[in-house]
Formats: structure tokens, sequence, C-alpha cells
């Protein structure tokens, strides 16, 4: 499914966490990964201000040397790890515009970090992953600060559960083929979840009745999964961020696949709003997908 894969870094090694998730889809799937550097020339403007044109000329032209000298170095760790269709790329401008362009170059997937909002002002990725989300059309897999630290050089191990959280509408229901192609490729179990919010009054009988219209709605979804696909299904209740993440931890949930509409303010499906809130709190990737429609699933 996925034959290109674009990773924004920014030098950081927060920015380089994108990488060992980058690696394990690569390896499943074959694909080529895109590595990708901006220079930001606005970054050091007031230092060029009284230089002439020529030494301003320079300094932009070894921050690119640079920039190339460190891609190499991380394409170097790819190809240790058994990815060995790579490619570099130095551009300058705006970082936000430069993944953009650089999306639109045949890439299917786009890999990088985001700290949420545990603020880490240090890296340059964290603001804009939000902007990247909203503003491309194909998935982006986001990992945040609570991913744990992987050492350099390292390769991980492929994807072994898979969470995909589910509402009841169509859009939700748009994360399943790319979750049960992932969980093909990598041999993984699909776990899907209803979290039902608890509104503040409401009867025992009427709970239990959605509960039981939420584990019917799961079971058939299950079996139209793949028949090579283990899988399970999970009814939980109270705050559907938290409780997405709480799921996912104690079911040792290594990715988490949702579909989010972004900013087009779709309001009858719960989980296109709380994608942040499970970015900012889940320590395992967050794979999210541009839905389509809102429409509640019968």
């Amino acid at each position: 499914m996925f034959k290109h894969i674009l990773v924004p870094l920014d030098g950081s090694a927060f920015s380089e966490k994108a990488l060992s998730v980058a690696t394990a889809i690569a390896k499943s799937f074959g694909a080529k990964i895109t590595l990708l550097h901006n220079v930001s020339t606005a970054s050091y403007a007031y230092v060029a201000a009284p230089l002439s044109g020529e030494a301003y000329q320079q300094m932009v032209e070894s921050d690119v040397l640079n920039s190339s000298d460190y891609l190499k170095k991380i394409e170097q760790r790819l190809h240790d790890c058994g990815v060995t269709q790579t490619e570099t790329q130095v551009v300058e401008g705006i970082p936000t515009a430069a993944i953009q362009l650089a999306a639109r170059k045949g890439a299917d997937l786009i890999v990088m970090t985001t700290h949420g909002r545990t603020g880490l002002p240090r890296t340059i990725f964290g603001s804009v992953a939000d902007e990247v989300v909203h503003s491309v059309k194909i998935p982006v897999l986001l990992v945040s600060a609570q991913q744990p630290e992987v050492k350099p050089g390292g390769c991980v191990p492929a994807f072994r559960r898979i969470l995909v959280p589910l509402d009841g509408s169509t859009l939700a229901l748009q994360a399943l083929p790319i979750a049960s192609v992932l969980a093909q490729a990598e041999s993984a179990e699909v776990v899907l979840l209803d979290v039902l919010p608890q509104p503040i009054l409401v009867g025992e009988e009427l709970a239990t009745s959605n509960a039981g219209w939420a584990g019917r709605y799961l079971h058939e979804a299950a079996r139209a999964l793949p028949h090579d696909i283990a899988s399970d299904t999970v009814v939980s209740s109270g705050n559907v961020g938290e409780g997405i993440v709480r799921e996912a931890v104690e079911r040792d949930c290594d990715l988490i696949v949702m579909t989010t509409h972004g900013r087009s303010g779709f309001s009858r499906v719960r989980l296109g709003s709380i994608a942040d809130q499970v970015l900012a709190h889940a320590p395992m990737p967050l794979l999210l997908l541009h839905g389509e429609s809102s429409a509640v699933a019968n």
C-alpha cells in the first residue's frame, strides 16, 4: 500500500524518533523513504542583514552542505536497517510549505514527530505537524514526545497490535482498510475499540443498551476484516480521548490508526475532534487519515 514515505527532519534527536517507525513500514511494503531537511533562511536573516549578497549566499550554501551531510548519515542508518530505496532532499523556505511541496512529488505517507501539547520549544516540527495534518491529503503518521527513545542505528521490530477507534460513523470506518493492510504486512492483531461518552444523566438500562449496540457494531466491523487477521473488540466508556489512550496502553498496542476530519467541523462524529487528545498522551505512534464523510453507520 505505501510505496513512498516522506520523513521530515530538523536535525534534532527528537525529530529522528520518526525514523524507527518509517523503517518498519518501509521494510514491510518495500517502500522508498525520502529524507527531507529544510533550511529556513528566515531563521538567520537578521544576521545576514549587514552582509553582502555574496556573504549571504555563502551562508546559505554552508547550511545546505551541512544539511546534506547530516541526511547522508541518516540515510546510512536506514541502509544498515535494510531500507535500500532512499533519497535525500535539502530545500529552502518555510518548513510547512517545504513538506507540502515534497509530499506532492509522489509521497503516499508522511512520518514525522510532534510534541503535541508537551511544549518542546527547541524543535521545529512540533508546531509544524498540526499544519501538515490539516493541509495535506495523504496519511500522516505522528510520533509524539511520549514515544520511547530508540538507540541511533537501532532497527525496530514490526507492529504487533494495532488499535482502531470506531464510533459508529462511516468516517471512522475509513481507518479499517489501511489498518488491515498494515496488520497483514506486519502479522499484527487488530483491536477495534468504541469508547462511549458518559452523559451526566443516563439510566442503567440505556447505558446497557448503548453498550450492547456498540458490541454488535464492533463485531460486524471485525467480521469485515480479512480472515487472516486476528482481531479483538472492546467497548469502554468515559472520556473518549482518555479511553483510547488507556485501552491502547493496557492492551499493549504499538500503533493507533484513526480518521480525523481536520477543520471541516463534522459535529456528528466523536473521533474527529479528539485526535489531539490522543496524540498528546499516547506513548505510541498515531496514524491519522483524512476522512471524507461523517454519516453515522446503521
